[in-house]
């Protein structure tokens, strides 16, 4: 019967491998580590080193998400300084309107004061004749009632 030994496989706590990987578990540095210990510390690395393939991957993937929304912001940016362009070339257009139509304010408002000092004057003159009819036709009833004691005195 041929007698088969199973390796014991010590696991030491993850406080106990740090000590052993960093040389401060109170070890002599000559003795030699049994192969449990040897394949254990393996393992252990081996985790270590999938958690940061792991950590790795992830930051890769957060990157690539990261620079997918750094481009669409780029594109969403160039829309806005499109629009932003409009905008400026709409003002500066309604700049001009709104210049032109304070010019044609100021032409109309002189305008209007010549009109209406013309209009002080045709009042004026508008006064002078009716209160030139008013004499007229004083003037006129006079005359009437003269020609009429005239006629009247003709025909006696």
């Amino acid at each position: 019967a041929t007698l088969f030994l199973l390796p014991v496989v010590f696991k030491f706590p993850k406080a106990v491998m740090a000590e052993l990987i960093e040389g401060t578990s109170g070890h002599t540095n000559y003795a030699p580590l049994s192969h449990g210990q040897t394949m254990s510390m393996g393992r252990h690395l081996q985790d270590q080193l999938r958690m940061l393939q792991q950590a790795l991957a992830d930051l890769g993937k957060g990157l690539g998400e990261t620079n997918e929304a750094v481009a669409d912001l780029k594109k969403n940016a160039g829309g806005a300084n499109a629009t932003i362009s409009n905008l400026q070339e709409g003002l500066a257009s309604t700049n001009t309107i709104a210049e032109t139509l304070k010019n044609d304010y100021g032409r109309t408002k002189a305008n209007v004061a010549k009109l209406q000092a013309g209009l002080e004057g045709t009042n004026g003159a508008v006064a002078g004749l009716i209160d030139g009819q008013k004499v007229n036709d004083t003037l006129m009833k006079k005359l009437q009632g003269e020609i009429s004691d005239q006629a009247d005195k003709q025909h006696e």
